[in-house]
């Protein structure tokens, strides 16, 4: 879920760089290899304090017995009065610590950052009637972008919020833990649903044969290019054209 959950906001960034600031931002083999890299070694940091805090427990109920792993935290007695309570101290920290990490602070991330590139996408110039189809096939891809950044931060949300709730609501509690690893499940058909890319880039990775892969390859390069193109001036005219329509003969060949 960690990896996930940090895959999710390197995708976040790398699109808003990459819309936003088209001109500067790059990705490259090598950037991505070492985000893959640092993604997989946060979720292991994460998780490596539950390797130390687990403890084997049995239940015996009338019928059988139940098997499980709970969590062993260190504890902190306090007497007050009658009362005898106990903290989780360490507990308490690591959770605070990752439902900021991993909840509240990639959110606060994506929203503004999805919410930018909508606004870019909108904002986008509008060539003249001459190009009118190929403008209305750019608004149908545009509405569908956002409408897919839209999804992933409400299934975000919503997955994840209730494993916020305090663990006393124990009802939920299970229900939150089976809504956050459900996130995972759903995103990679929320992409398949709504990005052409995923499926062209999921069937080149999979394809065999070296003209599959050449095809698979120059029509996801097209198909990226479509709507995250920056505009230029044409020649002889003042207002600003996307450089898919100025290239409209040499799509293949566009790559930004």
């Amino acid at each position: 879920m960690v990896a996930s959950t940090l895959t999710l906001l390197l995708i976040s960034c790398d699109r808003f760089f990459g819309i936003v600031f088209a001109i500067r931002a790059r990705m490259t083999a090598r950037r991505a290899r070492y985000s893959l890299g640092f993604v997989w070694l946060a979720a292991s940091t994460v998780a490596t304090p539950l390797i130390f805090y687990q403890k084997y427990r049995e239940n015996k109920w009338k019928d059988y017995t139940e098997k499980y792993c709970s969590g062993d935290w260190p504890s902190v007695t306090v007497q007050e009065g009658n009362n005898t309570i106990i903290y989780f101290p360490c507990r308490t920290a690591y959770f605070t610590i990752v439902s900021g990490a991993l909840f509240f602070a990639p959110l606060a991330i994506m929203a503004p950052a999805y919410g930018a590139i909508s606004c870019k996408l909108c904002k986008a110039s509008q060539p003249g009637e001459r190009v009118s189809a190929d403008l209305n096939n750019q608004r149908k891809k545009t509405r569908k972008v956002i409408t897919m950044l839209v999804v992933l931060i409400v299934v975000f949300a919503v997955c994840w919020g209730p494993l916020q709730l305090p663990d006393w609501f124990h009802t939920l509690q299970f229900w939150s833990k089976i809504g956050a690893f459900l996130n995972s499940a759903l995103n990679p058909l929320i992409y398949a649903g709504f990005n052409n890319n995923f499926k062209i880039g999921f069937y080149a990775l999979f394809s065999t044969g070296k003209s599959n892969y050449g095809y698979t390859t120059a029509k996801f390069r097209r198909e990226s290019s479509e709507v995250t193109a920056t505009t230029k001036l044409a020649p002889g005219h003042s207002q600003a054209y996307p450089l898919t329509l100025l290239n409209k003969n040499k799509k293949d060949k566009l790559l930004l």
